[in-house]
């Protein structure tokens, strides 16, 4: 009985949790899927640039290894109003570049790429 109950409190918050991320997922797959396909097969496909996999892996492991030092160190930090702009500015990017090769992208800042051809 009590298997039984912990199953289905197992299951509803898989299902909130998917409710709630998943749509954030699919969104970030969308946006940057592309992109990640290009490097696989352009850019990180020679042997000059084969690392790059690697040290992206190793960047986000990092990222979500100090991710609770981080939000802890922001907790009383008083809000800057100067990250709205940067991210209106740098969210469509992504999606309206993608004719553009990584290696194009990556030479200047995001926030400078919106807006220029």
């Amino acid at each position: 009985m009590n298997l039984e109950l912990n199953s289905k409190i197992c299951t509803a918050d898989l299902r909130a949790t998917l409710l709630t991320w998943g749509p954030i997922v699919a969104g970030l797959a969308f946006m940057y899927g592309p992109s990640f396909v290009d490097l696989f097969r352009g850019t990180w496909s020679t042997d000059e640039q084969a690392h790059g996999p690697i040290v992206f892996g190793v960047s986000c492991w990092l990222v979500w290894r100090n991710w609770p030092a981080m939000l802890s160190r922001s907790e009383r930090a008083q809000t800057s109003s100067a990250g709205w702009p940067v991210f209106v500015i740098a969210t469509p990017t992504p999606t309206t570049h993608q004719r553009r090769t990584v290696a194009q992208l990556s030479r200047r800042p995001v926030f400078l790429q919106f807006g220029s051809d």
